[in-house]
């Protein structure tokens, strides 16, 4: 399903795995502020082991502080999931149709939609609720799961921010089965106005 090319699931409590990484989380506080709008370019790769293959997208990615969300792909096809609190609109050019999802369809979107807006949009203390958080690189935090929930689907994600840490510059998330899944992100754009049309999904 198209949807696993993007989302996978979230949820709640904050620990933190070592001095380190408490003493990065309050400089991410300090810069990267609250942001009312991101766009950004991204690059996903999946692996799945088990059947040694890639699975390589690219597209443009938006979200806004009206609760907006974006996920355009243009490779290898195009498709654009359009994702709120209350829905999940999609769209592909394959079959040029178009689906509508609510919360009670999918019941894990207002938890999905949460935590990636927490990540793109600068919400520190979001950011770090549900996870045990250490830090592995110079800009670099690792969250493992503590929520029985959250560990039936993923092992850890990481995060790495810029270097000016204003903004995540990739995500890699290990699934419990060992695929994994790295997002990057590229010619990221804070706070900028976003097109009206970005939220509409193209005609039939």
């Amino acid at each position: 399903m198209r949807l696993s090319l993007i989302f996978l699931f979230f949820c709640s409590i904050v620990l933190f795995g070592n001095d380190e990484a408490e003493i990065f989380i309050a400089k991410l506080s300090e810069s990267m502020k609250p942001t009312a709008s991101l766009t950004a370019n991204f690059v996903q790769k999946r692996t799945f082991p088990d059947v040694d293959m890639e699975l390589i997208t690219k597209g443009e990615f938006a979200i806004d502080g009206d609760g907006r969300m974006c996920w355009e792909i243009k490779e290898p096809l195009h498709c654009i999931a359009i994702l709120t609190k209350e829905k999940l609109l999609q769209w592909d050019d394959q079959s040029n149709k178009k689906i509508e999802l609510g919360a009670k369809d999918i019941p894990w979107l207002q938890l999905l939609y949460k935590q990636f807006s927490d990540w793109t949009l600068g919400n520190i203390t979001g950011m770090a609720k549900g996870y045990q958080v250490s830090k592995t690189g110079e800009y670099t935090l690792r969250f493992e799961p503590e929520s029985t929930l959250q560990k039936e689907y993923v092992s850890m994600i990481e995060l790495t921010f810029s270097d000016t840490l204003d903004s995540v510059k990739s995500i890699l998330i290990q699934e419990k089965g060992g695929d994994t899944a790295v997002i990057e992100f590229s010619d990221i754009k804070l706070n900028s106005t976003i097109p009206e049309e970005r939220w509409i999904l193209p005609e039939k």
